[in-house]
């Protein structure tokens, strides 16, 4: 990922533009299932991811960021946290067809 325009804080190539510092991660497209289990132990619940990601927002949010990126984040966050919440709810809930 490379960008002619030094300048710029966004990277633009055939995957689209990312923030530039996205190429500090040395591969954003890889997955591993061993990394996604060793997090995934750390939150048995989901009151235990769901605290997790509240003491993510109140560090953002008390971070040296500027507002306009503490604002996408927190929105991330946020937006995660209901994905989370659907998905509690849908598994606990049984509809009969």
């Amino acid at each position: 990922m490379s960008n002619p325009n030094k300048g710029s804080n966004s990277i633009d190539d055939e995957f689209g533009k990312f923030p530039r510092y996205m190429s500090l991660v040395p591969d954003v497209f890889s997955f591993s299932y061993e990394e996604a289990l060793k997090a995934a132990s750390r939150f048995r619940t989901e009151a235990n991811l769901s605290q997790a990601f509240n003491a993510l927002l109140e560090f953002i949010l008390a971070s040296d960021l500027p507002d306009e990126q503490k604002e996408s984040l927190a929105q991330l966050i946020s937006e995660e946290m209901e994905v989370i919440s659907y998905a509690v709810v849908s598994r606990t809930c049984v509809v009969s067809i």
